[in-house]
């Protein structure tokens, strides 16, 4: 029994498998690591989707790939391997119409033995290598064995779905398999079980392990056998969609076909339609030459008529002519008429003036004769009196002789005597008068009696000529009359002539116009017919082009699947043990941007790895496109990266209607470009072309992530960097000379270099055909280089070979020079020398140099340190111009100077603004109650005491000012604390409560205050000023103060202005810096002095600060509050809960002020000013001494 036993246990011992762990496919041994894979060949298999080329090789391949440009070509390098011996090391000609050419090499690094598979494209094709095996196969597109792609895909899909259905059955039979050691297991575990049942104690312990370990291995059969299970789930899951994905493939080509054929059938009858609108053509140009035919006759009629209307015109112009001659002698006759018209109207007047001067001649002639009249009767009456006094002189004479003779006294006659004779005397004398006057009338009276005769004679005359005028004028009338009605007639004849004429103009016209609307509609019915057959072309067209999309869509949907599937198959092992497997979503994470130093970053977070591939720059704009990947809708815009400072501007994503996702950075000017993957993080780098970073940047070490080259069509023109015109010291600032400076002119792309003691000259003509440019060289130009250069461009690496060697170059019209840098110093010095030389002969110019905005006196002192010994610049202060003469070299620098300087001066518009808000509440409640009481016989109201019998209770609170308001009578306040109220504030109510008989009143008013007010004052002053240039402006009133002093009282005026002073300056960036001062004065009429002169509320704010362009900003603002509240009460009585409203008035305020100052400044001309300032440098190109400073 025992030994039963042990044979049913070595039985089930040998019958359970052992389990094998194989090492992943991904991590070769050591043993393997230490072979080396020996490539064994290459085969080209051209299919009807493309090109297969197989590379064989003796085991598992490692391999990376990389395409170049210009020419298109796809490299295949295979690390750790060796071509064998008997390999085709010279190209494979395949030329299919896509690749070319196909070729092998190895060779070894520092690291490895590297084998390169190179093969060269015609043009640009879709391309994929997958490993197979120990083999490499790359697959290319299209060839001219090549069909559709509608049956290559339904060929690949094909190949796809038989692929899974082999692998489903294999997995079925595995399944199968599988159950059958499951059910052999359990058979196995049932005899034990009975075995151990049925064992009387013996060897029970070994049949217990031997059960325990066959329920193991039913368990890990079955655990097997789900996860088989699972995967034929996934892999039916998986041929179901294939097969609905062929099927719908094979649905669209059917209806591309049946559309196709439909077309054709549609472009036949187009054909037919065509040939029969050829035939009407042909039938339209008969017609054509017929109606060609009929249009010679009509021009033959046109001109007959064109002669007739000639013959017409010249009679038109005779009479025209004729009318002319008349209508001139009419204009004549009516100017002289007019001449005479004015004679006469002078004549008329001269009459009308004659006859108001003759009347006036006569009444002055009436005047003067009774003057003269009155005169001659006041001379009678005087010769009268003098007369008469004679007479009593002579009486007197006579008187006084006798009183002398009788001795009587005369003293009295005497003077009665003198004053006769001075009357006398004075009569003479007014007599005199009177006959000096006579004789100036009598004269006046001539003149005018003349005057009055000259006048009537000239009347005369004048009535004379004006008859003679009208005979002629009546003369010349009757002449023109005569005439126009000449031309009148003249003119009606012509317009009769020309009546016939128009009328066999119109004849003509309406044949001609008759046979051309006949030529018109033949015309219009061809271009009908033309248009229909254009139209139908036209729809044709569309309908291609329709088709033609959908092709292409259903050929992106193919590839998409197709690499979809690639991604299953490589999944393998992989999607067994993830359910997703590769078909899961890769999905963008986050795109940010990084500015580190002078490169700029756009880095792409992925959820896994994914395809890329760069896109040639347009427009400024570099490129990035991502396949098989999901932008997020959040990840779809634009970053503005201004503001770091950096290469990049800005940074978009999107993804277009085929679900690609496009990265875009817009770079302004020159840069490197670095894309590298670091698993699932995309990192995308730009350095400026000539920075000291990208000068410095090193290739990423071998295992890294690769850097992709840049095609010379990639990087944007730009011009060379401005730099600010600064003279800097002699000395400290190293130049390389011109043959050792980083070439510009060659293709800006990335190489990678690996040579060992090659000849300079075949690495030369090497960068002369991937620098794309021309390159001599010379006899004396040997040795050799040895360097071994990763993503390096390509002017970097010929001007790093060129130094090496001591060697330099030089460019003339695209050609490169190149030879030992000793020639190239010993040919500059030869032409300093004859330049130095020939200075002194050299022949002097002269040129006008306008200055628009700076002062020439100014810029002539500068011009001085380009000027050489010889040179000299004066000043035309009149028209501001410089007179500059020098060798021509020296001119061209003084020009360059000038120009750079004589540029916009900053004009600069500063705008203050002060905001002023002050808010007020006030609120107060008051009141006023009081009252007497009277207790006494008088009014029936006795105390009922002999002491006191009268008692009188009354307020004592009146002062005679307090309101009342309200109220009747002497109120009597007992608590009189009222709130200020009146005609347009708060509100008041009185009550007046008395006896009959006046024992007692009660009287009780209450008042209550609440005022609210906001003012906003907002000041803003605004100034225009030069750059450095201080500006002032203000605006206010002068307040007298009256100032007491020893003199008396005397009138002081005080400014109160609101005053803008600001010294500004623009920076180099374009900001604004300002000096500013601002202040603002007013009075303030409620807070007054002694003699009621108001006090000068002022606000000040002096300040500098730098403000951007355009920008507002806060410099300064005050804000303060003040609130309060106030109780008036009677003591104790104010403070009991309630009732101490009747004992107490409230009143709250509050008063908040700000004061807030903003300052916008504004550049005007900033285009104009801030372009000038980026000024280029000035280098004099003359090799003659300058000036010493002490001339």
């Amino acid at each position: 029994m025992r030994r039963k036993i042990f044979l049913l246990t070595l039985l089930l011992c040998l019958s359970v498998p052992v389990t094998v762990m194989a090492e992943p496919p991904d991590k070769p041994s050591a043993t393997k690591q230490e072979q080396l894979n020996r490539i064994q060949g290459v085969s080209i298999d051209q299919k009807s989707d493309g090109a297969y080329i197989t590379v064989s090789g003796s085991q598992e391949a490692t391999y990376s790939v990389f395409k170049l440009h210009n020419p298109l070509r796809l490299f295949v390098d295979i690390s750790n391997s060796q071509l064998s011996g008997d390999v085709r090391r010279a190209p494979i000609s395949v030329n299919n119409g896509v690749v070319n050419q196909v070729a092998l090499l190895d060779f070894s690094d520092e690291i490895q033995q590297i084998t390169r598979v190179i093969v060269g494209f015609e043009h640009s094709a879709g391309y994929d290598v997958r490993t197979e095996g120990d083999s490499i196969v790359i697959f290319v597109e299209g060839g001219s064995g090549a069909k559709s792609a509608e049956p290559a895909a339904s060929a690949n899909m094909q190949r796809e779905l038989q692929r899974r259905e082999v692998e489903l059955e294999r997995a079925r039979k595995a399944l199968q398999a599988k159950e059958r050691q499951l059910i052999e297991t359990e058979q196995k575990v049932s005899a034990l079980e009975k075995a151990l049942r049925n064992n009387d104690g013996t060897g029970s312990e070994v049949l217990n392990r031997s059960l325990d370990t066959e329920r193991r291995k039913a368990e890990q059969l079955r655990g097997e056998l789900a996860s088989n299970t699972t995967e034929i789930r996934r892999l039916q899951e998986s041929l179901k969609a294939m097969e609905s994905t062929l099927g719908t493939v094979r649905d669209e080509r059917d209806a591309a076909n049946t559309r196709i054929s439909a077309l054709e059938e549609k472009l036949k009858a187009e054909q037919a339609a065509a040939a029969k609108l050829k035939t009407e053509l042909g039938q339209l140009h008969k017609e054509q030459s017929h109606y060609k035919t009929r249009a010679e006759t009509l021009l033959k009629e046109r001109d007959a008529a064109n002669t007739r209307a000639q013959s017409l015109a010249s009679e038109r112009d005779s009479a025209k002519k004729q009318a002319d001659v008349l209508t001139a002698q009419i204009a004549k006759a009516k100017a002289e008429a007019k001449s005479t018209e004015a004679e006469l109207a002078k004549a008329r007047e001269a009459l009308a003036q004659n006859s108001k001067d003759r009347k006036q001649a006569l009444e002055t002639a009436d005047t003067l004769r009774s003057d003269i009249a009155a005169l001659q009767k006041a001379i009678a009456g005087r010769d009268k009196g003098l007369e008469a006094i004679r007479v009593g002189i002579q009486k007197l004479d006579a008187d006084i002789a006798a009183a002398r003779k009788a001795g009587g006294d005369t003293s009295k006659l005497e003077k009665e005597l003198a004053a006769k004779r001075d009357s006398l005397a004075k009569v003479e004398k007014r007599l005199q008068a009177d006959q000096h006057a006579l004789a100036s009338k009598e004269s006046a009276l001539d003149k005018a009696i003349a005057q009055a005769r000259s006048l009537d004679e000239a009347k005369t005359r004048a009535t004379t000529l004006a008859a003679k005028a009208e005979q002629r004028r009546q003369a010349k009338l009757a002449k023109a009359q005569a005439a126009d009605d000449q031309r009148l007639k003249a003119l009606e004849d012509a317009r009769k002539k020309e009546e016939e004429r128009l009328a066999a103009l119109e004849q003509a016209r309406e044949a001609g116009e008759a046979r051309v609307a006949e030529l018109g509609k033949a015309r219009q019915k061809e271009e009908e017919r033309l248009a229909k057959v254009k139209e139908a072309r036209q729809k044709e067209e569309s309908a291609r082009k329709l088709e033609e999309e959908r092709l292409a869509k259903v050929k992106e949907a193919r590839q998409k699947e197709e690499e979809r599937l690639a991604k299953v198959k490589e999944g393998g092992a992989a999607g067994k043990n993830d359910p997703n497997g590769a078909s899961s979503l890769n999905v963008i994470k986050s795109i940010h941007f990084q500015q580190k130093g002078e490169t700029s970053r756009v880095v792409v977070e992925m959820s896994r790895p994914g395809n890329f591939q760069t896109v040639p720059w347009k427009g400024g704009k570099a490129k990035l496109k991502l396949d098989g990947v999901e932008l997020p809708k959040n990840l779809e815009r634009s970053l503005d990266t201004r503001a770091f400072g950096g290469t990049v501007q800005f940074v978009n994503s999107f993804q277009d209607k085929g679900g690609a996702v496009h990265v875009e950075a817009e770079i302004p000017h020159a840069t490197t470009e670095i894309v590298r993957q670091d698993g699932s993080r995309l990192v995308w780098e730009f350095t400026s072309v000539g920075s000291e970073t990208a000068q410095k940047s090193k290739a990423p070490a071998h295992g890294d992530t690769a850097a992709l080259p840049i095609p010379a069509t990639q990087l944007p023109t730009s011009q060379a960097p401005r730099q600010n015109f600064a003279p800097s010291r002699p000395g400290s600032i190293y130049q390389e000379p011109d043959w050792l400076k980083r070439p510009t002119s060659m293709a800006r792309k990335r190489l990678d270099i690996d040579l060992r003691n090659a000849d300079i000259q075949n690495v030369l003509r090497l960068f002369a055909r991937e620098g794309n440019v021309n390159i001599v060289t010379g006899d004396r130009l040997q040795g050799s280089v040895t360097m071994r250069l990763q993503n390096v461009p390509i002017a970097d690496a010929f001007l790093v070979i060129l130094k090496s060697l001591n060697l330099g170059y030089e460019e003339e019209n695209g050609i490169y020079r190149v030879d030992e840098a000793k020639v190239f110093e010993g040919e500059a010095q030869a032409r300093r020398d004859a330049l130095q030389a020939s200075f002194p002969i050299a022949p002097l110019e002269v040129i006008l140099v306008p200055v628009n905005y700076a002062d020439a006196r100014e810029l002539s002192n500068l011009l001085s340190t380009v000027l050489s010994t010889r040179g000299s610049v004066t000043v035309d202060t009149r028209t501001n111009t410089l007179v500059v003469k020098d060798v021509a070299d020296n001119i061209t620098a003084a020009q360059q100077l000038v120009y750079s300087l004589d540029t916009q001066t900053p004009q600069i518009l500063i705008e203050a603004r002060i905001v002023e808000t002050n808010d007020r509440f006030v609120r107060q409640f008051g009141i006023q109650w009081g009252g007497d009481w009277l207790f006494s016989e008088a009014n029936g109201n006795p105390t009922g005491l002999t002491f006191p019998s009268v008692v009188g209770i009354s307020g004592a609170a009146n002062d005679g000012q307090g309101p009342v308001n309200g109220l009747s009578g002497n109120p009597n306040f007992a608590v009189n604390l009222p709130a200020p109220i009146g005609t347009g504030s708060g509100g008041g109510i009185g009550v007046t409560l008395g006896s009959v008989g006046n024992t007692a009143n009660l009287a009780l008013r209450l008042s209550a205050l609440e005022e609210e007010g906001h003012i906003k004052i907002v000041s803003s002053p605004k100034i225009m000023t030069l750059d450095n240039r201080p500006a002032q402006i203000s605006q206010g009133t002068s307040i007298p103060i009256s100032v007491v002093s020893a003199q008396g009282v005397q009138t002081q005026f005080v400014q109160a202005n609101l005053q803008l002073q600001v010294t500004p300056h623009v920076t180099q960036d374009g900001n604004v810096q300002m000096n500013l001062l601002l202040s603002k004065s007013e009075p303030d009429f409620e807070n007054t002095g002694a003699r009621g002169d108001p006090t000068i509320i002022t606000k000040d704010a002096q300040t500098e600060l730098m403000v951007a362009d355009g920008d507002t900003t806060v410099i300064g603002g005050i804000y303060s509050q003040t609130s309060g509240n106030s109780k008036s009460k009677v003591p104790w009585l104010g403070d009991i809960p309630v009732l101490g409203l009747f004992f107490r008035n409230y009143s709250e305020n509050e008063t908040r002020t700000e004061l807030l100052i903003f300052v916008t400044p504004r550049i005007i001309n900033r285009e104009a000013a801030l372009a000038a300032r980026k000024l280029s440098p000035v280098n004099s190109p003359s090799a003659a001494p300058a000036k010493d400073k002490g001339n």
